[in-house]
């Protein structure tokens, strides 16, 4: 079988594990880093499905949250970073020559205030924190 075709069963298999929490589709992305080439793409769990089978969610303009921390901690580990190492959590901006700064946040969900920020914290607290990192 091929990646492509191993993305669409893999997509349909974990989307069928998750009915129950009426989640009904879902999209798979997979890459060579090496290359940055694209091995398979699976924009939806059904091309066909109203109203946004068609829609391609490996494309949308999204933020990918929290999804990629338990990456960005392990290459923080891999680095020489230890548990102990104290993380920053204070409002940052990057600006490039030519394009508008970015300024990412953190987004508070159910609570009145829209951002919120933290203290400063160790990796090993970060991870006890997150609903994420589990």
């Amino acid at each position: 079988m091929n990646v492509q075709k191993q993305a669409e069963q893999i997509l349909n298999e974990e989307l069928e594990k998750v009915k129950n929490l009426n989640i009904t589709n879902g999209a798979i992305l997979v890459t060579k880093p090496s290359t940055g080439e694209i091995l398979a793409m699976v924009g939806s769990a059904d091309y066909f499905a109203k109203p946004s089978g068609s829609y391609n969610d490996t494309l949308a303009l999204r933020q990918p949250g929290s999804s990629v921390k338990p990456f960005t901690y392990a290459l923080a580990l891999e680095k020489g970073y230890t548990a102990a190492t104290i993380i920053d959590d204070s409002p940052i901006a990057f600006t490039f020559a030519g394009a508008p700064s970015y300024v990412p946040v953190n987004m508070m969900v159910n609570s009145m205030a829209k951002y919120r920020y933290g203290l400063p914290l160790p990796i090993r607290l970060i991870f006890l924190r997150s609903r994420h990192c589990k």
